[in-house]
């Protein structure tokens, strides 16, 4: 599978919408743990067991521009990230209703509306970074960050 296929959607207002004009998805989890070491331990090592996972989405897309109407770009993820409030999200990749085919698009297109998804990685997470780029003569860009909140679903 490319990357080009998986894509980031996020629940605005009752409705799946992918992230718009992404470049990258990152998906991280890391285990907390704690140590469990006893006098009884053999030698100088130190034991630990797993006591936690923390998981975060983060995404890099290019900024749209006033014409374009996308319903889910920097201005709606920053309205979203302002109500502080957990969103749904699912890191996904689409199939075609008729042939069961996977999707790939050069065109954006708002795939929770052109295919069905296949969910990889869904969950709640609260948007707890947006920063926004804009380098003089490049295109302007923003990358968020969606930190989980809760355990995530595989599949």
């Amino acid at each position: 599978m490319k990357g080009k296929t998986l894509m980031l959607g996020v629940e605005i207002d009752g409705k799946f919408h992918t992230v718009a004009y992404a470049t990258s998805h990152t998906f991280e989890t890391s285990a907390q743990t704690g140590e469990i070491t006893t006098k009884d331990h053999p030698g100088d090592c130190a034991d630990f067991e797993v006591t936690g996972f923390s998981w975060s989405i983060s995404t890099d897309n290019l900024v749209e521009d006033s014409k374009t109407a996308v319903a889910c770009g920097y201005n709606v993820m920053m309205k979203a990230a302002k109500n502080k409030l957990p969103v749904n999200v699912s890191l996904s990749y689409f199939e075609d209703a008729e042939n069961g085919e996977t999707i790939e698009s050069t065109n954006y297109v708002d795939w929770f509306e052109k295919g069905t998804p296949v969910a990889v990685i869904t969950g709640k997470a609260l948007i707890t970074s947006i920063e926004l780029n804009a380098p003089n003569k490049q295109n302007a860009t923003f990358k968020a960050t969606l930190t989980g909140k809760g355990a995530f679903t595989i599949g």
